[in-house]
């Protein structure tokens, strides 16, 4: 059979790495069962008077083991010392922590998995069900844990004592045995009138290895004593191969170590369910493999259920020690399944951090849970530490977005001061000095055009809170979603930032200095905003192009783009609709000619009250909530009729929409899916809007600290007009809602994914496309047409919309 596994244990030891340890078998060892059967095993599973085994020695003992001392105080064992043993008692009659095993007037007795004082220390919960469940099985339990017979009186009061239930459920699960046991007879219970025992019967087994899987869980000691380790070898293997989950962890727990050949049989029984063997197998085997595979089983969604079983099997006292291992044996990359474990630290990571150098002495993974999960504390909101005067940026985490300016301004100073002295880098390691200072960190070799990439992209990634790292997230996906994710994002500096991130570092702002006088020009613009009255006096001037796309056109395909444009005195209505192509109960194009019928139909009814100056902004939502609530209706209405009712079979049509109301020089933003909208000024451009999809969805899990696993295109959409609700019913997504100031100079631009998927490679060259074709183009109308120019360009795969808009004063 090979070599084997170290089993965890030992005198005088904690944790610590594991190691193989080399054993070869003898010929006689070698085969399947073949020596077991020599001879019947004569053997009563239910052992009457079979008392616990007794230890004087740590040799005997193993961290996780269940002790009892004196039949009335027992725990966990926690630690294994030269001078004794740390017990967690769970019972408690005066015991000390350090418990002197060699020099106790008292041996202590070892609980086996599976036997009445296990469960209580692991399972309290199911025991105490199992209390109406399974009545008679508790007693024999109780039975097996005890020296000989015993009254109902006596089982109660353990009962009781132990705190599986009150004296009430005790003495109403002692009349449901009597009763079961004056009904029909036991094989396993003996019931005088008067004492409770186990039943002295006996039966002929044919092999140790069916004996060993029928006996009570105390008996199993017996019987291993009895073994060679040959035999030993064969009971371990012969307990997995019957699928018995308490067998297999009491041959675990008695192995002194495990054949190689086995190992993979025992990962494939613990990731198919078997959580009990899982939390032996992470509390006595030491070969790593098993953390790492536990570990990886953290990773896969449908697992992590097994791993919370796992380690409820393990006493709370232990899982701290476990879910370290387990951390320490996770791969850099999977950041989910890092998250996942340390949600499932008992005391969470304050606590653990204090405690890492007893718990994984020596390891070679300990520096590396330490700094992760200092890093989850610095995260923390609810359990930040004590921080020094000048902490690290990234403990700044989540930055308000109110603070975006005063942040990276003190950032891009101090830039400015070491590029002025020929030096570059110094973001990691950065601190921040109150009130708006920052140190930063060493120099290294960097170039002032990343460092101000750097310095944004820090400032970015703390401003959304907590985002996986190792590179998951791209500078891309921040400027796609950095709207969808903070709520009333500063335009300009929503512009800076899509500068500074720009792949071409050409592009960005030049060093420390340029940045500063760039954020500088932006907080002034954005301070105007936020102050300026509101002008009512104020018309919008529009432009718009849409083309079916030059790929799309050669392949006879039908534009499922629809527009529309209305304008009333100072108030000016803009919505691009996006058919979704996939659908089988109707089609792209009708779902988004639907909405725009809705939006004229509802503007002509509105159109008055929204030209009153007393306009509120819920007025304006309330608008256009109402659109997209009629138009979901109208396209689910339409699509159940066109299959005739029945949609089992079928995908219902459905439209993406973005709508700009714009009432004097108020914009309001209202959408669903992937159209976007962007507003362009002196600053640069900035996109409003975030992307509704499953990309999008997958990075929210990680702002609010619950990461899912992103299993499938990321582009696919969540948000939609035409949705159902799993009744049926017509179900509106939530729509995503911003109202921001239009300033002189600025450019609305609404428009489908077709532009920023075909017009340009990335969104700072769709920024940069769309401020040189309005600052280039005579009017509206020709920059509209440049821009669906350049999408066909770019290969016109999809249709493309644009709409423009800017305010000017009416005469």
């Amino acid at each position: 059979m090979g070599s084997r596994i170290s089993v965890r244990g030992g005198a005088g030891r904690s944790m610590r790495p594991p190691e193989l340890v080399v054993f070869r078998h003898s010929s006689s060892a070698h085969g399947s069962m073949q020596h077991l059967h020599a001879a019947p095993w004569n053997v009563s599973p239910s052992c009457p008077g079979c008392a616990m085994p007794s230890v004087r020695s740590n040799a005997a003992l193993r961290i996780g083991d269940v002790v009892v001392h004196g039949h009335q105080s027992f725990g966990v064992i926690t630690e294994l010392r030269d001078d004794g043993i740390e017990v967690n008692w769970i019972r408690d009659t005066g015991q000390p922590v350090r418990f002197p095993v060699d020099d106790s007037d008292e041996p202590l007795e070892i609980a086996l998995p599976g036997s009445f004082f296990a469960r209580v220390a692991t399972q309290p919960n199911r025991l105490s069900q199992d209390l109406i469940r399974r009545p008679t099985e508790v007693a024999e339990l109780l039975l097996d844990a005890s020296a000989g017979p015993a009254t109902g009186a006596d089982l109660q009061r353990t009962l009781v004592d132990c705190s599986i239930c009150g004296s009430n459920d005790a003495d109403t699960w002692w009349n449901q045995v009597r009763k079961t046991l004056e009904e029909s007879a036991s094989n396993a219970l003996a019931w005088d009138g008067h004492a409770l025992a186990l039943s002295a019967t006996t039966r002929t087994e044919p092999d140790l290895g069916r004996a060993f899987v029928a006996a009570r869980p105390q008996a199993r000691w017996d019987i291993w004593e009895a073994c060679d380790a040959a035999e030993r070898n064969e009971l371990v293997e012969y307990s997995l191969q019957t699928g018995d989950s308490v067998a297999s962890t009491a041959a675990i727990r008695l192995a002194t170590d495990i054949p190689d050949a086995l190992a993979p049989r025992v990962l494939k029984r613990v990731l198919r369910g078997d959580a009990r063997l899982g939390a032996a197998t992470l509390l006595w085997v030491t070969d790593q493999s098993f953390d790492a595979a536990v570990a990886a089983a953290a990773t896969r969604r449908d697992l992590r259920p097994l791993v919370r079983r796992i380690l409820g099997h393990i006493h709370s006292s232990l899982q701290t020690r476990v879910v370290l291992r387990l951390l320490a044996a996770t791969e850099p990359e999977e950041e989910p399944a890092a998250l996942f474990l340390t949600e499932l630290l008992p005391n969470g990571p304050a606590s653990a951090l204090q405690r890492i150098d007893t718990m994984l002495p020596a390891h070679p993974g300990q520096e590396t849970v330490r700094m992760w999960l200092e890093e989850r504390l610095a995260e923390s909101t609810m359990e930040r530490p004590v921080r020094i005067a000048d902490p690290l940026l990234t403990q700044l985490a989540p930055i308000p977005i109110e603070r975006a300016f005063p942040v990276t301004l003190a950032i891009a100073r101090a830039l400015a001061r070491r590029h002025a002295e020929g030096m570059s880098g110094g973001i990691e390691g950065a601190r921040w000095r109150a009130p708006d200072e920052v140190l930063l960190g060493a120099p290294s070799a960097s170039t002032p055009r990343d460092d101000v990439r750097d310095a944004m992209r820090t400032i970015a990634d703390l401003i959304i809170g907590s985002l996986p790292r190792n590179g998951m997230v791209s500078d891309a996906d921040i400027i796609h979603h950095f709207s969808g994710l903070i709520a009333d994002v500063p335009p300009a500096w929503s512009a800076v930032l899509c500068r500074a991130l720009s792949t071409e570092a050409e592009h960005r702002p030049t060093d420390g200095l340029d940045l500063w006088r760039q954020l500088e020009r932006a907080r002034a613009t954005e301070s105007i905003r936020l102050a300026a009255p509101i002008r009512k006096r104020l018309r919008a001037t529009m432009g718009f192009d849409t083309h079916i796309g030059a790929f799309k056109a050669r392949t006879n395909q039908t534009n499922q783009d629809a527009f529309w444009m209305q304008s009333e005195g100072h108030v000016t209505l803009l919505t691009v609709a996006d058919g979704i192509s996939v659908a089988t109960a109707g089609s792209g194009d009708v779902a988004s000619s639907l909405f725009i019928q809705t939006c004229a139909q509802l503007w002509e009814s509105w159109c008055d009250r929204l030209q009153q100056p007393s306009t509120s902004e819920i007025e304006a939502r309330g608008f256009l909530d109402q659109v997209f609530e009629v138009a979901n209706r109208a396209i689910c209405a339409a699509a159940r009729r066109m299959v005739g009712g029945d949609l089992d079979r079928h995908i219902p049509m459905g439209t993406t929409a973005v709508m700009a109301l714009i009432i004097g020089d108020r914009l309001h933003l209202a959408s669903l899916g992937d159209s976007r909208a962007w507003l362009v000024g002196p600053d640069g451009a900035a996109l409003l809007t975030g992307d509704q999809n499953l990309r999008h969805e997958w990075l929210r899990s990680w702002q609010t600290r619950q990461p899912v696993d992103l299993l499938s295109d990321g582009s696919i959409l969540t948000g939609y007009l035409g949705h159902f609700h799993e009744d049926g019913s017509p179900s509106l997504l939530p729509v995503t809602h911003r109202v921001v100031s239009m300033l002189p100079g600025d450019t609305l631009v609404l428009s489908s994914d077709g532009l920023p998927d075909y017009a340009a490679e990335t969104p700072w060259e769709v920024a940069r496309l769309l401020e040189r074709n309005l600052e280039q183009a005579p009017d509206l109308h020709h920059a509209a047409r440049r821009l669906v120019d350049a999408a066909n360009r770019g290969g016109g795969g999809d249709n493309v919309t644009v709409l423009l808009a800017q305010l000017q004063v009416m005469q």
